[in-house]
């Protein structure tokens, strides 16, 4: 079905190109103004040499080439974009349609607002890069963390109509066919839990498939200094859930895992807003499961979501901190049954998370080189993570940079820092930028 939605896309870009650019002068009269349009070019072209550390410096090193291509069609009522990528992860398997383009959509201007329609990556909420109101896009977790939150999101069908409110207020309507969790390996160095009995034998149900559509409303404005912004879910949980069944309790080769996801509303609330120097972010959200009592293992509860930061330039320098906290609360949380799903997604067994995020970033020699260092604190499981990466514009074409990553935290959980504690790394990259 994904294949089928690229080719008419791509065929609409192709048509609306094809007709406007070379056949407008044709059929337009002279008394007509001829359609501006414009096609543009761009991306990177690169790789990575990334040292895992280990026991030793040299325990492995990988060499990571990648492409990004960026195609954008421009005229007076219509925009065709479209994303290429290509990555060492495509290169050790065969390069198909879906994992090449990474965006292809199209978008009509109307005087009243425009129409978003194809594989579209969308952000929604008002904190700086993370999210708790943020339900449409699913995460790709299977290569590891990434300080880019966009890169991490798969691109999903949907149409999304925007109206304009009033001064400044945005109306946006969107439709989703079919419904894709979040992706986590299930081999290699970034598992997260090891249940290989499970993964080996669960069965995937079809969410491709009407029973699976979705449909969210969100309304943005501005009054005063606020932004301000509500939205609406209604379709599944972003993690799946799964139930368990057996022939024989003593025999684990009987074990079946049937993945089930949980059917829930989302309802969310944003706001951010200048304070002197200071920017302030704030999200809340509730999800409404299926599960509301907490009867059902294999589904999730009802839980609370909250994000509160702020971010600000140091004065008389070029460094800019942010600093974000985000949680959850499970509702009706029971620890007496050992295969609840909120229970094994929960650390040491809490029904409320907390993280903490903070950031540092400055630049220098003209903002040729910038430093960036990052950590994230899950407080409960003691996890953690620290990014630090330095960038050099050798050219305004080529650049080079160098990221650092460190894992940690207590053996209990399931905490993904824990799991990843033998993932810290250094990464070298040269990219050249057209």
């Amino acid at each position: 079905m994904r294949k089928i939605f690229v080719l008419i896309i791509t065929f609409v870009i192709a048509g609306n190109i094809y007709s406007q650019v070379g056949f407008g002068s044709i059929f337009d009269s002279e008394e007509t103004a001829e359609p501006t349009s414009n096609i543009e070019i761009n991306g990177e072209l690169g790789f990575d040499y990334k040292t895992y550390f280990n026991d030793s410096w040299d325990s492995e090193k990988v060499i990571l080439p990648f492409a990004d291509l960026n195609l954008l069609f421009v005229s007076d009522t219509f925009e065709g974009k479209i994303v290429l990528n290509i990555d060492a992860g495509d290169l050790d398997s065969n390069i198909t349609m879906g994992n090449l383009i990474d965006e292809l959509s199209l978008r009509t201007f109307f005087p009243f607002g425009y129409l978003d329609l194809g594989l579209i990556k969308t952000e929604w909420g008002k904190g700086d890069g993370l999210h708790v109101v943020d339900p449409l896009n699913p995460l790709d977790q299977t290569e590891g963390p990434s300080s880019d939150i966009n890169e991490l999101k798969r691109s999903e069908l949907m149409a999304k109509m925007n109206f304009y409110i009033g001064n400044g207020g945005l109306l946006e309507l969107v439709y989703k066919p079919y419904y894709h969790s979040v992706e986590t390996a299930s081999t290699g160095r970034w598992i997260v839990k090891d249940l290989p009995f499970l993964l080996e034998t669960s069965t995937l149900p079809n969410t491709e498939s009407p029973s699976y559509t979705q449909a969210a409303v969100r309304f943005t404005t501005t009054i005063g200094n606020f932004d301000l912004g509500g939205s609406y879910y209604y379709g599944y949980m972003t993690e799946p859930g799964f139930k368990i069944t057996y022939t024989n309790p003593f025999d684990l080769d009987t074990y079946r895992a049937n993945l089930v996801y949980t059917k829930a509303q989302l309802f969310g609330l944003e706001a951010g807003w200048a304070f002197g120097s200071f920017t302030f972010r704030t999200e809340g959200g509730y999800w409404l499961t299926e599960d509301s009592d907490g009867a059902e293992a294999s589904l999730y509860n009802d839980r609370a979501v909250w994000l509160a930061g702020f971010d600000f330039m140091i004065p008389g320098t070029s460094l800019f901190v942010s600093v974000q906290e985000f949680g959850a609360y499970i509702m009706k949380f029971d620890t007496s049954n050992p295969m609840d799903v909120d229970l094994g997604m929960s650390y040491k067994e809490n029904a409320m998370t907390n993280t903490v995020v903070a950031a540092v970033e400055g630049s220098f020699k003209q903002d040729t080189m910038k430093i960036r260092l990052a950590g994230l604190y899950l407080l409960g499981a003691n996890g953690y993570m620290v990014l630090s990466s330095y960038t050099w514009n050798i050219e305004d074409d080529l650049e080079l940079s160098v990221l650092g990553q460190i894992f940690g935290g207590d053996n209990e959980g399931p905490s993904p820092y824990y799991a990843w504690r033998d993932n810290d790394s250094v990464t070298f990259s040269i990219k050249y930028i057209f």
